[in-house]
């Protein structure tokens, strides 16, 4: 990464449920600590809350969140009673590059750090945000076939006893037949034909096992149990 100004100091990342109205005043409190570069996202879905990585010490981060998220926006620290924390940092930055992406991804960002080095770091979060959006619309492609699961993929005897097993609430996913496999295999199938007709996106066996896994993670089709024992056998067999 590229620093500006120069800076020996470490980098903290941290969040807060900050008002948007109040940015601008809450970036001029920021700058008035012993700081050296900054990243700053702010975000509204699903509500306002900003992210941060700043150089800054870690006694110069409790000094900021103690005066500003603290005393000023009465912000809690720590769940309790239900409620989930309003402000906090994380214990170690694992990738500083990946958490910069990460910390603009929303695209309403504050910065001093060069104009390039910032763009670079959007782009790879960009590039993120896509392949999520992808794949909810394949998932969504899928979810929606009224005549789940796939019939045109299998011959008139497998879709009925998947069917019939499926209105029973029967396991259809350990059935002697390995119908589990065959379901896996008709995801599968679905999502290339969906991908070819619809993408220019490369389907290798990563790339369409990574999109079969996030179907079955989110379909309302089969229970948590099945999804197990179907992803076990998308990842292991």
């Amino acid at each position: 990464m590229t620093f500006w100004p120069p800076s020996d100091l470490p980098f903290q990342a941290f969040m807060a449920h900050l008002p948007a109205k109040d940015n601008e005043e809450i970036l001029e409190k920021l700058q008035e600590y012993d700081i050296g570069s900054y990243l700053i996202g702010y975000e509204t879905d699903p509500y306002e809350h900003t992210h941060f990585l700043v150089q800054m010490t870690t006694t110069t981060y409790h000094n900021f969140a103690n005066t500003v998220f603290k005393k000023k926006y009465n912000l809690r620290g720590q769940a309790r009673h239900g409620l989930p924390r309003q402000y906090g940092k994380l214990k170690k930055i694992e990738d500083l590059e990946k958490m910069a992406s990460y910390t603009i991804k929303s695209g309403n960002i504050k910065s001093n750090m060069p104009q390039d080095e910032v763009n670079k770091y959007f782009e790879k979060s960009f590039k993120k945000q896509e392949k999520q959006k992808m794949h909810l619309q394949v998932f969504e492609a899928i979810e929606q076939k009224s005549h789940y699961p796939f019939q045109e993929y299998m011959n008139e005897y497998e879709y009925s006893k998947c069917k019939s097993m499926l209105q029973q609430k029967k396991d259809y996913t350990i059935s002697s037949d390995n119908n589990g496999y065959k379901i896996i295999i008709n995801i599968k199938q679905y999502i290339i034909n969906y991908l070819r007709i619809n993408t220019d996106i490369n389907m290798c066996r990563s790339n369409v096992n990574s999109y079969a896994q996030y179907f079955i993670k989110h379909t309302k089709h089969y229970e948590d149990a099945h999804k197990d024992k179907l992803i076990f056998n998308l990842i292991f067999n």
